[in-house]
């Protein structure tokens, strides 16, 4: 069943992978995490993303390969904030990602030119793979660039891997969580003056027709 998913996915044929979806379901094949993955991979590449995060969230277990798969897909279509919040929860439910991970998440942020964003994800990747065991000062130099630029995904993303290695430290806790609070604060204040530019607009425009 994966091997034909994983033609008809190859293939772009969308109406053989959902008869084989309904198949897969009959027979309960679909309870396999092999025939998961590859009905995410199925849809995605045939441009049903929807679709492949619908199957995705249906998932009881996930393993590297499910969130990769999900990531790729949103990459390939260039959806930016998708991959980079999915990659946020996926650190938050502590797995462990690759270099197909970051490779996914970088081609969703060059599809759409969020060149900052790819910057970061590629600072983070860098921190992931050092020889030595990152201490605060590193995470809380990624974690300000975060902040400056107002990246919350990327942020939260870092918190929860950092959480989970310096679980034993409530100093470190409040340390490295203060720049997040940070970021949704300047969040939310953007959010407030958009609405508040775009009641002026309004006002202007009534204006103008009176």
């Amino acid at each position: 069943m994966a091997t034909v998913l994983s033609a008809c996915a190859d293939l772009l044929a969308l109406r053989l992978g959902r008869e084989l979806h309904g198949h897969a379901m009959r027979a309960k094949l679909d309870r396999h995490s092999l025939v998961k993955n590859g009905l995410v991979n199925m849809y995605a590449k045939c441009g049903k993303v929807a679709s492949a995060r619908k199957v995705f969230d249906g998932m009881k277990t996930r393993d590297l390969i499910s969130w990769n798969t999900m990531l790729a897909g949103y990459g390939m279509h260039g959806l930016c904030d998708e991959a980079l919040a999915l990659f946020a929860d996926m650190a938050g439910d502590m797995v462990e990602p690759d270099g197909v991970t970051f490779v996914a998440v970088l081609s969703a942020c060059s599809h759409t030119g969020r060149v900052l964003e790819g910057r970061r994800l590629f600072d983070h990747m860098l921190i992931e793979t050092m020889p030595t065991r990152p201490d605060l000062c590193v995470w809380g130099a990624l974690l300000n660039s975060c902040r400056i630029h107002g990246d919350a995904a990327m942020a939260e993303a870092t918190i929860a891997k950092v959480l989970h290695s310096e679980a034993e430290s409530t100093g470190n806790h409040m340390l490295i969580t203060k720049p997040v609070r940070h970021v949704r604060d300047v969040g939310r204040v953007q959010e407030v003056e958009g609405d508040d530019e775009g009641g002026r607009l309004d006002e202007e425009s009534g204006a103008e027709l009176d």
